[in-house]
């Protein structure tokens, strides 16, 4: 983590934000985060990783295009590829490789969290060939990959179709959002692309839509462990800060409670994962809400009721990405939440 940690800290503060990724792809890949996906290294240690490395200056933006190319776009390139796909196994060893970026896109305007609300139209032609029309919303990583993966309904089945950035009729839109910056997005109309039957792939996405995003919730609660701890210790190199404290030992209290929530979740985390090396059919759903949730809430709230609101507000940069429900998690937070799982805090 040396070489990262060195080239972060190097970055001047008017550098622009989205091309950080793309720029330190080569060492990451050195690092042997994105062999995770072929198990060459574990989710344990992808995780610890992560962890380590958004306590680092833009690794909370890293840590999240990470957690797609591997959690969504690295994972259903790899299940393509055993089943023998050539045109997904070499993208996925260029992948791999830091040579190329692909994205996945799901969201449509509407589609409000469910598949069956799909819109995107894959209609066959008489030349043997598909039109492709529709609109996706929102691809993480989007605007520097060389390649997309677009989920269709198709013959009562949710098909990914595989393009390239280049292809026409497609009119790729760059956004930005407010947090995390250094992962990039973006929105395609799809206006009567013509698909052959090689850009379909072989794989069923209603299958594992479930797993894939439980998988990068995973993901993404490692990347908050990591930014929380790294709060915690910039607290205490702060002289003002620690004065705070001294003068409270309630306020002393309540922050050391805060650590030991963090502990505890990172072990948690790092059970799952542990189960999601061994279990290679694991149902993640059984083990969520991971508690970040909770968590997180619980980490700003208290932080806030200790120091002064204008002197802690400079350290929750990118709060928005840890508190930021979309219908689909919001969905699964509800569904689980029946079941007694993940950290529950005791105001809770």
């Amino acid at each position: 983590m040396q070489r990262i940690n060195d080239y972060l800290n190097s970055i001047p503060e008017n550098y622009n934000r989205e091309e950080i990724y793309k720029d330190i792809l080569p060492i990451l890949v050195e690092e042997k985060f994105l062999d995770v996906i072929i198990g060459k290294i574990s989710f344990v240690e992808f995780h610890n990783k992560l962890i380590e490395l958004a306590k680092l200056p833009h690794g909370i933006g890293i840590g999240v295009s990470l957690m797609a190319q591997v959690n969504i776009a690295g994972k259903v390139l790899k299940l393509s590829s055993d089943k023998e796909n050539s045109l997904t196994t070499s993208l996925l060893n260029d992948l791999i490789a830091g040579k190329k970026i692909v994205s996945l896109g799901v969201s449509e305007p509407g589609w409000k969290g469910r598949l069956s609300n799909l819109k995107s139209t894959l209609i066959p032609t008489d030349d043997g060939k598909y039109l492709l029309n529709g609109e996706k919303s929102f691809f993480t990583n989007g605007y520097h990959s060389s390649h997309y993966l677009v989920v269709v309904k198709f013959e009562e089945t949710y098909k990914v179709l595989l393009l390239d950035k280049n292809k026409s009729g497609l009119t790729i839109t760059k956004f930005t959002l407010p947090f995390a910056v250094e992962a990039t997005h973006c929105k395609i109309l799809y206006q009567d692309v013509p698909i052959e039957k090689s850009e379909i792939i072989d794989f069923n996405y209603s299958d594992y839509a479930e797993n894939l995003r439980l998988s990068e919730m995973l993901s993404l609660a490692a990347v908050f462990v990591g930014y929380a701890l790294s709060t915690l210790e910039k607290i205490k190199e702060n002289e003002e800060l620690v004065h705070i404290l001294k003068q409270d030992e309630e306020k002393q209290k309540k922050l050391l409670r805060i650590k030991i929530l963090l502990d505890l979740l990172k072990s948690r985390i790092l059970e799952i994962s542990d189960l999601k090396d061994r279990i290679l059919d694991i149902e993640l759903k059984n083990y969520f809400p991971y508690g970040v949730e909770l968590v997180s809430e619980e980490f700003y709230l208290t932080l806030t009721e200790i120091f002064p609101t204008e002197r802690i507000n400079p350290y929750f940069y990118d709060k928005e990405l840890f508190q930021y429900r979309d219908l689909l998690n919001e969905s699964y937070i509800r569904r689980a939440s029946r079941t007694v799982s993940g950290i529950i805090p005791a105001r809770y």
